[in-house]
């Protein structure tokens, strides 16, 4: 099989290629599209963690929960809970995917904490109980399983 025809010193592709070659861009250029998609489309099956009522609001473990998202919990006296995760961000100017670091900064106790840069205010302030952090499920759908775009 021929994959170039010459016509007078030039080339051009054959049919077959051209078509090959059309259907893998547009393939390479869908595929980070369905790694946003998978991200976006996460749920946690909150059977698998101990849940606490109180105040009328369902609590849940903050590490355990973010663990199982995929986000990496660390804790120092100083700063709080950090929550890290490396995440898909599409850049609004040149609609660009690039992995960003996705942050989360909060403390036991009080409603401010951050993401990213920005400062943000809960309604209820994370709670410890027996030494786990608990924090409404609310936070978690709102903040952890579908995490706020950054704009570049």
């Amino acid at each position: 099989m021929l994959l170039f025809e010459s016509i007078q010193g030039g080339f051009i592709v054959n049919k077959k290629m051209k078509t090959m070659a059309v259907s893998l861009l547009a393939a390479c250029l869908m595929i980070p599209g369905f790694a946003s998609a998978a991200e976006m489309n996460m749920k946690v099956d909150y059977s698998k963690f101990m849940m606490v009522e109180k105040n009328g609001e369902t609590w849940v473990p903050l590490r355990q929960i973010a663990s199982s998202l995929g986000y990496t919990v660390t804790w120092s006296k100083m700063e709080g809970i950090m929550l890290t995760k490396k995440a898909m961000m599409q850049d609004v100017k040149d609609m660009d995917m690039m992995a960003e670091v996705y942050t989360i900064t909060l403390m036991p106790g009080h409603k401010d904490f951050m993401v990213g840069m920005d400062k943000m205010m809960l309604m209820q302030a994370p709670i410890v109980m027996k030494n786990t952090t608990y924090v409404t499920k609310d936070f978690i759908e709102t903040y952890l399983v579908t995490p706020m775009m950054m704009d570049k």
